[in-house]
């Protein structure tokens, strides 16, 4: 299984040459991932991210082996992603396999971050948040 990210907002604001925008109308598990995260949302305001070609499931795994080897949190590519994302988007969900149904939701970015940072220090690896910006 993998850690999926959905990000709900223009994506058109995310103007980085690092950044893959995934279109989801053509990814069924996305899409059906979406309906329940964002009712009633646009597909079209509704994406994923790679970042620099790694998708968002290795760079959490990445993120864990730097944490473990002593690297801060807001070192990895997975947080440098995030900083950008948080600043640009209306709502991030992030979660494990097919378990997106019961996310937890958050409002406040620091809060946010600590929930990654704490989830990705875990053996499991596994995100389940959803943070609404405000």
């Amino acid at each position: 299984m993998s850690q999926f990210i959905l990000c709900k907002g223009k994506s058109t604001l995310i103007c980085s040459d690092k950044i893959d925008k995934l279109q989801i109308k053509n990814d069924v598990f996305l899409a059906e991932a979406s309906k329940v995260i964002f009712p009633n949302v646009n597909d079209e305001d509704v994406w994923s991210v790679s970042f620099e070609n790694i998708d968002f499931d290795s760079l959490c795994v990445k993120a864990q082996k730097e944490l473990i080897n002593g690297k801060k949190f807001s070192e990895t590519k997975l947080s440098l992603l995030l900083n950008i994302l948080v600043d640009k988007v209306d709502e991030i969900a992030l979660w494990y396999a097919d378990y997106f149904d019961d996310i937890d939701e958050v409002y406040d970015v620091d809060i946010f971050f600590n929930g990654i940072e704490t989830a990705v220090k875990e053996p499991t690896c596994e995100v389940y948040l959803h943070l609404i910006n405000t």
